[in-house]
């Protein structure tokens, strides 16, 4: 038999920054293997001769803060449209009842 467990909204909003931080982490090692062999093939015409790597740094390449923010940015726009809707659904129901109460 399966048992079925409530969570809240707070404990769901835990569990999705979990996710994406995770995936967020599995980016940064996926584009640092890319940025070593990229570091190693790819150059770039810095003057008339000569020739230099196109990123000078691995930020350059990919911006583990920046990716960070946008996580957390993306998880709290989506938690503040959850709660819209279970703000709407409360004042429905309390519409109804208040609807109901009057018959």
């Amino acid at each position: 038999m399966y048992v079925i467990e409530t969570m809240s909204l707070y404990e769901y909003g835990v569990r999705m920054k979990a996710f994406s931080l995770k995936r967020i982490d599995g980016e940064y090692q996926d584009h640092w293997k890319a940025w070593l062999i990229a570091r190693a093939k790819d150059t770039v015409k810095t003057g008339k001769d000569t020739v230099g790597p196109r990123y000078k740094n691995f930020r350059d390449f990919f911006d583990y803060r920046k990716a960070l923010q946008d996580a957390g940015e993306r998880i709290e726009s989506a938690q503040e449209e959850r709660l819209k809707t279970v703000a709407r659904r409360v004042q429905e129901i309390r519409e109804r009842r208040q609807s109901y109460g009057e018959l």
